[in-house]
């Protein structure tokens, strides 16, 4: 069976502004996947929150290019740009 985490957050820019929420100054791709797979998660889906990291969408875009298997973002993309050619796999 896979096991999909429905949602995780990345952030290198201090500790999160929500009191609840892990205080780290930083969570990235390397931390999720070393979780990941210590807990039996075989994929996640990561949701940039901007207002503790104004770079969390970059870091969630890198984070699914290098690892496409493992994680899928919603996220913010503008439509009207070639950017959004990340989901693109046709070679």
């Amino acid at each position: 069976m896979l096991i999909v985490d429905a949602q995780i957050h990345l952030w290198n820019a201090g500790n999160p502004t929500s009191a609840t929420h892990r205080q780290v100054p930083a969570y990235l791709k390397d931390d999720a996947l070393k979780e990941m797979d210590a807990g039996g998660v075989d994929a996640a889906l990561l949701t940039p929150h901007t207002p503790w990291d104004p770079n969390a969408n970059e870091l969630a875009i890198e984070a699914a290019r290098q690892h496409p298997d493992r994680f899928a973002i919603l996220g913010n993309f503008p439509l009207d740009t070639k950017s959004c050619a990340l989901t693109s796999r046709q070679n």
